[in-house]
């Protein structure tokens, strides 16, 4: 997903509004790919008897944050440049939540 993202933002017209597919619901689809492989990664560096490896788990947390506020800028640019209509129903990273 998160190359998917990243292959077709490299291949569109520079400050141009992303019409994948990834694009549809979500202001920035590649943020919410980045969060999922940490996700992934923090389960499977698990330590014996935890569910979680904490170091992962934070180090997501922490880049959950940044890529937040840069979603949320994100979408107040395409706002800006494209109109409301641009992101009005999209979620800025995460479908239900953010």
């Amino acid at each position: 997903m998160q190359y998917d993202c990243h292959t077709y933002l490299a291949d569109i017209k520079k400050y141009s509004l992303p019409e994948h597919p990834f694009f549809r619901y979500i202001v920035c689809p590649h943020y919410l790919a980045e969060c999922l492989i940490y996700t992934a990664i923090a389960v499977v560096a698990a330590p014996k008897g935890s569910v979680v490896n904490l170091t992962v788990w934070f180090g997501l947390v922490f880049v959950s944050v940044i890529l937040g506020v840069s979603a949320k800028v994100n979408r107040e640019w395409y706002r800006g440049k494209f109109g409301e209509q641009a992101v009005e129903k999209k979620w800025n990273m995460v479908p239900g939540v953010f």
